[in-house]
């Protein structure tokens, strides 16, 4: 037993005090200080002594019983909001919403007609100024004056360096109608949404988004699942809306 007595115990039980002899040398080589190396250990030791006692006592008291319990434990309550009671949460699948609803399926064929259109319209110009200048090199130059085959010439690098601008003006035209149209559509799915919970008798405080290649939610509980009731919504306002667009 003595063998296992803490070093903190033996220095106390033979080293002098140092404040009763201030001329003594301490190991830590410090003379004539009322303080040294060892009084700073020991409280130490006694911060940890009763930060030790304290978790002795709020094990074996039952404080923090509130705190998650281990594997085959009931799980903690459902979290309050203030006095008002449990916090209302449900959730939506994205991924299944854009492929249910008809307007991002329209959507998604109208840019891509878009796309095609645009891209057919610089082939189109691309393929005449290849045809106008290999029937200038092979053949037509040489019917020409030389003032005419400068003019050519001219039009010619004017008509390449007005395609290239063309192409970049093209793909960013497809980029802001992407942008555009997707917006919009983000936009009435998320009024939808507000609109549907701030008419609801008890309103959810939070309506979270889950999805399968990017989303903070890794599991719902299927009864607050409103991903069936908000897409058959949101088909049933567009139906309206394309329907007074044809009237």
């Amino acid at each position: 037993m003595e063998d296992n007595l803490n070093p903190m115990e033996q220095d106390l039980g033979t080293t002098e005090n140092p404040i009763q002899n201030e001329t003594n040398t301490c190991e830590c080589g410090e003379k004539k200080k009322k303080k040294c190396c060892h009084t700073g250990i020991c409280i130490l030791n006694i911060v940890l002594l009763l930060g030790l006692v304290a978790l002795y006592a709020l094990h074996f008291t039952g404080i923090g019983s509130n705190m998650i319990k281990t594997k085959g434990k009931p799980a903690p309550a459902a979290v309050e909001i203030g006095d008002q009671g449990n916090l209302r949460i449900a959730w939506i699948n994205t991924d299944t919403l854009m492929a249910k609803y008809q307007y991002a399926k329209d959507l998604e064929k109208q840019l891509q007609d878009f796309q095609t259109a645009k891209r057919n319209s610089y082939i189109s110009q691309m393929q005449q100024f290849e045809n106008d200048y290999n029937n200038y090199i092979h053949g037509g130059a040489d019917k020409m004056t030389l003032e005419q085959q400068q003019n050519k010439e001219k039009e010619l690098q004017n008509r390449a360096a007005k395609l290239q601008t063309l192409q970049d003006d093209l793909a960013l035209q497809v980029q802001e109608k992407t942008l555009a149209e997707s917006e919009k559509m983000t936009n009435a799915v998320y009024n939808f949404i507000r609109e549907y919970n701030e008419n609801l008798e008890q309103p959810f405080d939070f309506i979270l988004a889950r999805s399968f290649s990017s989303s903070p939610l890794l599991y719902g509980n299927p009864n607050y699942d409103l991903t069936n009731v908000i897409v058959e919504g949101l088909n049933a306002e567009y139906a309206r809306v394309q329907a007074n667009k044809d009237n």
